[in-house]
């Protein structure tokens, strides 16, 4: 975690948020929106509901990032 100093001189920790928007997790991901609501569709990637907000846990988004990478690199493997 760092610390951010902003012009009006109150130091606050550069914190990252532990839920992510749809739009926020298609770009971390580098894919859109349209594929991430798919993957969510077909269960493979959990979602939190807050009223009508679909958010991403980071923890979930992190675990999805993971799986994508064995997946690829055991297509690659093959």
């Amino acid at each position: 975690m760092s610390i951010t100093a902003p012009a009006h001189g109150k130091v606050r920790p550069n914190l990252q948020p532990l839920l992510n928007r749809i739009e926020h997790s298609a770009a971390r991901l580098g894919v859109s929106r349209s594929w991430l609501y798919r993957e969510i569709s077909a269960g493979r990637l959990k979602v939190v509901k807050i009223g009508n907000r679909t958010l991403i846990a980071e923890e979930e988004l992190r675990r999805f990032a993971a799986e994508l990478e064995r997946g690829s690199a055991a297509k690659v493997a093959a």
